[in-house]
This record gives structure tokens, C-alpha cells and sequence, in this order.
């Protein structure tokens, strides 16, 4: 997508969020697809080991492709993660270049624990825009306690590693992120030294974010309650104005908040973007979303980002990355 279509389908975004119409004349033009629900760690902040998580698997490239060659025309961002941990994919590599190959912007979040040699070269060479590596903590006992079943000294070797081999064979991309949340416990500990290390290498930035509660399904993780506008303030999620998520079996959701899939609005196995983008499922929750109806929907009434205070419905944490990355990316 050319960046003139961009910003012409974003003011269109904004147009028909602000008139709060439920029927849009735009397809989405961001996704999120999960290439696993599978993952090799057990975060205490992440409720991947939750009985609720019903199925696991894996995408087949057969429909992650299905859902490229349409997405093509009209989006510019790609989210190859959601759940799981998408180094797990054999196929990530494929997944990359098939995004690339069709002109589509990819990003990727990941724990590194599995980023080998063999891995960071495939994902330099296959085009991935954007990487960023989730790491909590500065220092052994900080981190082992935070990424149950992560090794501190070998994931930090596994990301240096491939700010190294990025810089030697003089790739500008990926864009590389390394990002801590803003954990009481390991905050207070920030290591200047640390943080220089990795900028050192090549790091492209390095993030301190503030953790969410996954729609009030992760009680551990609530922020801050600064962050917060009072209980009963909410803002219309801008979600469902521009965007889809899509499991590793084709199952739509509205949100990549919505851990559990509880809010299913399609199937990508049966149906195409542009059906489920406009189908009654969205278009409802479209018209009770705008009409501030939350407590109709589990799990939107308990998510913490509706009550934070925004500008334009975006959390104002997080609006200089949203606009970043929609216009200049």
C-alpha cells in the first residue's frame, strides 16, 4: 500500500469513527495474525496457561497465504504474533516473505528464547519490517522470576546476536525494539549500562511500557491507576474502525485484547475480510460499541485501556507509537 493510499484510508478511519458509522466504506487496514497459540514459556503476567485456552495449534500457510493474497489490496500492517510465541512456527520465514513479497508491512513480537543463529538470519533475509524483543528485567534473578522457563544469559546472547548479525550483513531492516514492562519489581533497577549495551549494537529503541490487563481477564497485571480516568469513563475502542484479529484457526475476533476469543465475528476458513468486515456480527458490535454499551460484552466491560484517558480513543500512552506508526512507517 502506498503511503498516499495510507493516509487517504486512515482519514476515512477517522471520518466514520467520529460519525460512529457501523457500516464502513473502507476494509481494515491493519491485522493481527496468530502463527501459534502455543508457547514455550509461562510469563506470570500472561494467561496463555489458562484452562480458557481451549485449542492450540498452529496457522497453516495454506490460509495464512488465502488471507495475504486478499488482505494485499488494502492493508499495510501485519502483526505475525498474538498469543503464542511465533518462533515456534516452522513456517514463520515463509509467512515473512510471502508478507513482503506483496508489498504488506510485518511486525513481530517475541520472547527470543528460541532466536538462533539459523532463526535471526532467516527473519533478517526475509524481510521482516519490525521485530521487537519482550524482556523483563535487568538481571538474572529479576528476569528468571518474571519469564518462568527463559535462561537470562542466553536470551540476552540470542537478541546481541542478532543486532550483530543485522549490523554485519548492513540490513536497515528490521526495525528493532527491546521492550521491559513497568513491573514494580524490576523498574527500580534499571541498569544504565544495560540498556547502552544493546543501543550499542544497533538497537533502534528501547521501551519501558506500561502492562494492560488483558480486558480485565489478568487481575496481577492492572497498571497504575494514574493511568486511569474514573471507573465509569469510557472511551468507543477505535478497534473495530480499523482492524481484525485473526487466530491460528481462522477464527475472527475484534480485538487482540480479547485473549479468549469471546468475541468471534467470523471465520476465515468459510468467509473473506471484506464479508466479515461489514457482516451483522461487526456491524452490531459496531453500533453497541459507539453507543457505549460495554457491560453487553465480556470481556470489553473489564478492559482497562477503554478507561484510560485518550485523545481520539487512543490511550495517550500509547499515541505518539499509534500515529508513528499508521503515518511514518
Amino acid at each position: 500500500m502506498t503511503k498516499r493510499k495510507r493516509y487517504y484510508t486512515m482519514l476515512q478511519m477517522l471520518l466514520n469513527y467520529w460519525q460512529k458509522s457501523c457500516v464502513l466504506n473502507y476494509r481494515p487496514f491493519r491485522l493481527w495474525i496468530e502463527a501459534t497459540n502455543l508457547c514455550n514459556l509461562n510469563c506470570v503476567m500472561c494467561l496463555n496457561n489458562s484452562d480458557k485456552v481451549k485449542k492450540r495449534g498452529f496457522m497453516e500457510f495454506g490460509l495464512f497465504k488465502k488471507i495475504i493474497d486478499e488482505a494485499k489490496d488494502f492493508v499495510y500492517s501485519v502483526n505475525l504474533h498474538h498469543r503464542g510465541e511465533s518462533l515456534m512456527h516452522k513456517d514463520l520465514n515463509m509467512m515473512i516473505e510471502y508478507c513482503h513479497d506483496n508489498g504488506i508491512y510485518s511486525q513481530l513480537h517475541t520472547n527470543a528464547t528460541l532466536l538462533s543463529k539459523k532463526r535471526a538470519y532467516e527473519i533478517i533475509t526475509s524481510g521482516l519490517d519490525f521485530i521487537s524483543f519482550s524482556f523483563d528485567g535487568y538481571d538474572k534473578q529479576t528476569y528468571e522470576s518474571i519469564r518462568i522457563g527463559a535462561n537470562f544469559e542466553r536470551t540476552l546472547k540470542n537478541i546481541k546476536n542478532f543486532l550483530k548479525m543485522k549490523s554485519e550483513l548492513r540490513n536497515k531492516t528490521p526495525f528493532t525494539v527491546f521492550e521491559t514492562i513497568n513491573f514494580s519489581s524490576n523498574i527500580n533497577h534499571q541498569d544504565k549500562n544495560f540498556r547502552e549495551g544493546l543501543l550499542s549494537l544497533g538497537l533502534d529503541k528501547f521501551i519501558i511500557k506500561q502492562p494492560h490487563n488483558w480486558a480485565g481477564e489478568c487481575e496481577s497485571c492492572l497498571p497504575d491507576k494514574k493511568y486511569f480516568n474514573k471507573k465509569d469513563t469510557y472511551s468507543t475502542c477505535t478497534f473495530p474502525w480499523y482492524a481484525l484479529v485473526i487466530l491460528w484457526d481462522g477464527t475472527v475476533v475484534v480485538c487482540p485484547q480479547d485473549f479468549f476469543g469471546e468475541i468471534i465475528v467470523g471465520d476465515m476458513n468459510i468467509s473473506t475480510l471484506t464479508e466479515i468486515w461489514n457482516n451483522s456480527s461487526m456491524i452490531n458490535f459496531r453500533k453497541k460499541m459507539k453507543e457505549k454499551r460495554y457491560r453487553e460484552f465480556d470481556p470489553c466491560i473489564s478492559c482497562d485501556r477503554l478507561r484510560r484517558p485518550s485523545f481520539l480513543a487512543v490511550p495517550t500512552s500509547h499515541l505518539r507509537a499509534f500515529l508513528k506508526e499508521s503515518l511514518f512507517m
